[in-house]
Order: structure tokens, then C-alpha cells, then sequence
């Protein structure tokens, strides 16, 4: 299996950045398995939740369509400090759910997703950087343990 880091930092599903991304790389070859996440930027950059969705509704036919076989979709930790009163966290919790019913709905490609809140709970400290949203070396680390795990559950791509 051969893997492709096609991530960008600070992209957002709504303005099509996440859906290039796909697309781009499906211009190459068949995709087999995604790993994402998507909406975070949505709801810092443009509090644009309904956006995000819809784009990630649009974005997993076209994947459907090109034979793309499983999406393991991470989805954030809650915000820290200031960001976690504020809009960005009311945004998200928004679209958590409605992300999550997306992935679980549709049976090509078949979804997997992870809410990480549990995955962050009682490490915020050491797995959220001082500036509230991004993760450090170790929650990085505990997303990719995460994401390994539900691969191995449901033999994905290993």
C-alpha cells in the first residue's frame, strides 16, 4: 500500500481547497483510502459550518463515484482557552453530528469516523498547543494511534 500526504494546513472544505485536494490526487490514480478531517478551518476562518457540510456531502459522492473504498474521517478536539467559548467551538459542535451522520450514511466509500474529544480528554495540557486548536508532538501522536486503531478494527489498508 502506498501512502500520499496530500494535507495542507489552514485549508477549508467550503471553498473547494479539501475537495482539489481529493480531486488532484484522483487525477493520478485510484484512491483506495482517505484519511481527513475537514470543517475546523471552515468554522475558525468563515464560521461557515453549513458550508463545510455540504462540500463534504458533495465531496464524499464524487469519492463514492471514483471507487474510493473507505474514509476514516478524525474529527476535532474541542478548542481551548478563548477559542473554546467562542463561535469556533459552537460551530463546531454544530457540524460535529451532522459530519458524523454523513460518513456513517453513505455505503461507497464506506466511513469510519473518530470523534477525538475522547481521544484529548484529560490531556488537553499536553496534547493542545498554547494557541488553543493545534495539536502538540504527543496529540498528534494520539490522533495517528486513533486512526491506527480503526484501521486495524475494520482491516483497513494495512
Amino acid at each position: 500500500m502506498d501512502y500520499q500526504d496530500r494535507s495542507v494546513s489552514g485549508t477549508t472544505l467550503a471553498n473547494n481547497q479539501i475537495p482539489s485536494q481529493y480531486t488532484n490526487a484522483a487525477n493520478e490514480g485510484t484512491i483506495k483510502v482517505v484519511l481527513m478531517d475537514g470543517g475546523g478551518n471552515d468554522c475558525l476562518q468563515s464560521n461557515n459550518g453549513p458550508g463545510a457540510v455540504a462540500a463534504a456531502t458533495s465531496l464524499f459522492q464524487t469519492m463514492g463515484q471514483n471507487d474510493t473504498e473507505y474514509v476514516v474521517y478524525f474529527f476535532y478536539p474541542d478548542p481551548q482557552g478563548s477559542l473554546g467559548m467562542g463561535s469556533l467551538k459552537t460551530c463546531l459542535d454544530s457540524i460535529r453530528p451532522q459530519m458524523k451522520s454523513l460518513c456513517e450514511s453513505p455505503t461507497s466509500p464506506k466511513c469510519y469516523f473518530i470523534d477525538l474529544r475522547p481521544v484529548f480528554d484529560g490531556h488537553y495540557g499536553e496534547y493542545i498547543t498554547s494557541d488553543g486548536i493545534h495539536p502538540t508532538t504527543q496529540g498528534g501522536n494520539a490522533v495517528g494511534q486513533a486512526v491506527w486503531k480503526v484501521m486495524q478494527d475494520n482491516c483497513i489498508a494495512q
